[in-house]
């Protein structure tokens, strides 16, 4: 209502604009940031079965198939490489460590700012 009140502009122009800028529809691009937060999340040592209802995924199916669309694997699975990949990150209390000079938390929270900056 808001783009059309005031700029006479319809929702369904803004969606077409938004296709041609970005190369996709809003709701995917809204599916990828919403995937890639809480992967973010998931590598910051947050549950799995926390992150996905922490970033607007309404049940766990809906999220995994998501997840195994975008990523190629399942949450668990992409969980369990990414400790095989780097198992120094974690200490004996799930917490992550810095990685690279960068702590993994502060990543998840850069995370959290990005999406609530474009929801």
């Amino acid at each position: 209502m808001f783009w059309q009140e005031n700029f006479f502009v319809s929702k369904y122009h803004i969606a077409h604009m938004f296709k041609d800028y970005m190369g996709l529809p809003i709701h995917q691009y809204i599916r990828k940031k919403r995937l890639e937060a809480c992967r973010s999340a998931i590598r910051g040592g947050i549950k799995i079965s926390e992150a996905y209802l922490m970033f607007g995924f309404k049940d766990y199916s809906s999220f995994y198939r998501a997840f195994k669309t975008e990523y190629g694997m399942s949450p668990k699975e992409w969980q369990e490489a990414v400790k095989e990949i780097a198992p120094e990150a974690t200490d004996t209390y799930g917490d992550k460590k810095k990685i690279d000079g960068v702590s993994e938390k502060s990543e998840f929270f850069r995370s959290v700012i990005v999406f609530f900056h474009f929801y």
